[in-house]
């Protein structure tokens, strides 16, 4: 199975390997298109019952000659498939992109069980209209693609319903793609033998941009809009990069290549695709609208808001960026303002829902049109937890001014998130002791005509480039550099801090740096990897930057206004910002890169560095990150936990409390040694819960039976902190 194929195409890998043949049998490969649809249209006449030939007057279209039952011989393969045979039209009647096209067009085919789970929210809403006697109901998909979403509706209410008259009256649907618009008619006709219902329902299918065709959509309908909307809008933001350019013309490159240069007429075609861009997002009333960078489904979900009748419901399938971005906070205040409910589910791609990484996140957002939205349910797909979370509005503005939802799984995790945002102000906020600027030392793409590479160690005049992978928690040099370039890149894992220790990719000459970026090459200060994910064992991976290396563009580093009058404030902050609580936060609210914005949001305890216990919490970090070679001991993995627990007790946690963030990271010490009687070996978290009840009265047994099991552990040969990433060449050493 390639990389990345989605559950669907795997399952119907077979039945559309044999559609090939049958027309690559039929015709040459130039008329493939309009044979793929002519043929499934021959197919959908038999499923539904209506003659072909009218259908075909009806398109006025001249028909191919092929033998009739190869079609009906397929449409009984189509009966007897698992998926209902509408939906399964539509699957096959999409238009052959490659990923290329499909990326640059945003297009990302509905899963077929998405589509069902959205097809029986759109028929229990029906069936709510129907029994409150409205008579007239309208149903539109914005961009309809070939009609899946409609045929999953129709499916779930086609025995209850007369479902001619439904198609005939209330269905519409528009899309940009001509292709699209005659395999949603396909589809949709294979529910009906009449001519009459299936030509009422041409009229009803436009071919058009949406974005530009509001008033075109209420025309088919009535002024007041329509009473439900179902769609999976395109999720591509309006922008053209080198590199997608570069895949476009056929070139084969992965992230990191060296550009050549681009000839005269490449060079004009990239400008005139990106001004083209450009021009229709400055047209496009709905894309114009939105600030920060252009993604098309926030310009669909502005347009559903628009067309929805007081009352209508909308169902969308919508990015998780929705949830989490700054840029869409203005469009997430609205959906609040204008709606009397909402539902927001939240999936990942592990389900291969599509052909993308399996980290990505998407929403289906469910939101009825009203005054005043008092409450948001909130719901994550995988989660052990069937009933979704009801997260008030006015908590949730409280907390995240933005109205950004933290991805929590449990009402007793959205409790403790509110408690601690509730009771801590955010790291961003102003005039505060944690008071910074962030600095972005030198750019990768920017700046690269001055990279050296091909070096082997530091040489007088040069100055090593510190990358994000060579960031781990209190380690610079987390990798070291072996060969090759971009993705294909070489490293191997390292456990050093010493920048004598460090073995970078590129260099760059001292004298190729302004005075501002040589000055900061001269102190230690904080730095973070910016590219991450909430997925990961760890979320936060923050250092102590030594002098004589400069940081890339995903290591940015913080400057503390207030480090002067405070003095080691900003090792405090990489403690806090190292520990499980911190992590916890940060987690519930990134997907795969920790931006200024998202780091700004976390809650952060107020506390002067000469408090008792920042004193000692900056005494022990220090312990850790002045150990060269030392990182993973079992004196450090104490020390940490130490740490761990006296941040817990900044943040003003109970035992409760320490054990829903503690258990929130899975793949923690997954590759410990394990212990007899026990599964895995928890050392991390267990002795981070002994330091933490240390601190606490009457927990004697508690404690005890920590003792006891983290002997066992630590007999084992474990030891508490070593990430998963050092279990081949580093971890037996460090271990000894």
């Amino acid at each position: 199975m390639a990389k990345n194929t989605s559950y669907q195409e795997a399952l119907l890998e077979d039945l559309k390997a044999e559609l090939e043949n049958i027309l690559s049998d039929i015709s040459e490969s130039d008329k493939a298109s309009e044979l793929q649809l002519q043929f499934l249209e021959h197919v959908s006449s038999f499923l539904g019952g209506f003659n072909i030939s009218q259908y075909h007057s009806l398109l006025d279209i001249e028909r191919y000659e092929y033998n009739l039952n190869v079609a009906e011989e397929f449409a009984v393969k189509i009966k007897k498939s698992p998926l209902p045979s509408s939906i399964l039209l539509g699957i096959l009647a999409t238009e052959n992109l490659n990923n290329i096209e499909k990326k640059s067009k945003g297009v990302y085919y509905t899963d077929y069980r998405l589509a069902s789970l959205m097809g029986q929210k759109m028929a229990n809403r029906y069936s709510e209209l129907v029994q409150n006697k409205q008579e007239s109901i309208s149903i539109i998909d914005p961009s309809c693609g070939s009609g899946i979403l409609l045929c999953s509706f129709l499916e779930e209410i086609k025995d209850c319903y007369a479902i001619d008259t439904i198609i005939s009256n209330n269905i519409y649907a528009i899309d940009i793609s001509k292709h699209a618009i005659r395999a949603a008619l396909l589809s949709i006709s294979s529910y009906t033998a009449n001519l009459d219902v299936i030509s009422s329902l041409k009229e009803h299918l436009l071919l058009a941009d949406s974005l530009n065709e509001k008033q075109s959509l209420v025309n088919l309908v009535s002024p007041k809009g329509f009473d439900m909307i179902i769609g999976n809008p395109p999720w591509e933001k309006l922008k053209l990069t080198r590199h997608e350019f570069e895949l476009s013309n056929g070139n084969t490159i992965h992230y990191g290549t060296l550009f050549d240069k681009l000839s005269q007429d490449q060079l004009n075609e990239f400008n005139q695709k990106k001004l083209a861009l450009k021009k229709y997002a400055k047209e496009t009333k709905y894309i114009k609208e939105t600030k920060g960078e252009k993604d098309l489904y926030v310009a669909f979900l502005n347009l559903g808001l628009d067309l929805l009748k007081e009352n209508g419901e909308m169902i969308q399938l919508i990015p998780a960026s929705l949830i989490r971005n700054q840029q869409t906070a203005t469009l997430r205040k609205a959906m609040i303002n204008n709606s009397i409910s909402m539902s927001i589910k939240l999936f990942d791609n592990k389900a291969r829902y599509f052909q993308i990484d399996g980290r990505f996140k998407f929403v289906m957002l469910q939101l009825r049109k009203g005054t005043g939205s008092k409450q948001i349910s909130f719901s994550v797909n995988n989660s052990k937890t069937k009933d979704p979370i009801e997260i008030k509005t006015k908590e949730l503005e409280k907390i995240r001014p933005d109205f950004s939802l933290p991805e929590v799984n449990t009402k007793d995790e959205w409790n403790l998130f509110y408690k601690i945002s509730n009771t801590f102000p955010s790291f961003g906020m102003k005039n505060s002791i944690w008071e910074h600027s962030y600095n972005r030392e030198i750019d990768m793409t920017l700046d690269k005509n001055m990279f050296i590479t091909g070096i082997q160690n530091i040489r007088e005049g040069l100055i090593p480039i510190l990358e994000g992978r060579m960031i781990h928690q209190f380690i610079t040099g987390a990798k070291a550099y072996i060969s090759g370039s971009g993705r294909k890149a070489r490293w191997e894992q390292s456990i050093f801090n010493n920048i004598s220790n460090f073995r970078s990719q590129y260099y760059i000459k001292e004298d190729s740096l302004s005075y501002s970026q040589l000055e900061k090459t001269k102190k230690w200060r904080v730095g973070f990897c910016d590219i991450t994910g909430q997925t990961n064992e760890r979320t936060m991976l923050a250092a102590y930057v030594p002098p004589g290396c400069i940081c890339g563009n995903k290591v940015p580093t913080i400057e503390f206004i207030h480090e002067e009058q405070f003095p080691r404030l900003s090792i405090l902050w990489l403690a806090i910002a190292n520990s499980f609580i911190f992590d916890w936060l940060i987690r519930k609210v990134i997907t795969t890169n920790a931006n200024f914005f998202i780091v700004d949001s976390i809650p952060i305890p107020i506390v002067n560095t000469s408090n008792i216990l920042a004193s000692k919490i900056i005494e022990l970090t220090e312990n850790i990150i002045f150990r060269q070679n030392a990182s993973y001991t079992w004196e450090t993995g104490e020390i940490r936990a130490k740490i761990d627990a006296l941040i817990a007790n900044l943040y003003g946690l109970n035992k409760n409390e320490l054990d829903i963030i503690l258990n929130d990271f899975p793949i923690v010490d997954k590759l410990q040694p394990k212990v007899e009687n026990e599964l895995n070996s928890n050392i991390t978290k267990d002795i981070i819960a002994l330091e933490f009840l240390k601190t606490k009265e009457n927990y004697e047994t508690e404690i005890k039976i920590l003792n006891d099991k983290i002997t066992l552990y630590k007999k084992a040969g474990a030891i508490p902190f070593v990430p998963s990433q050092f279990k081949t060449q580093n971890y037996d050493r460090v271990r000894n």
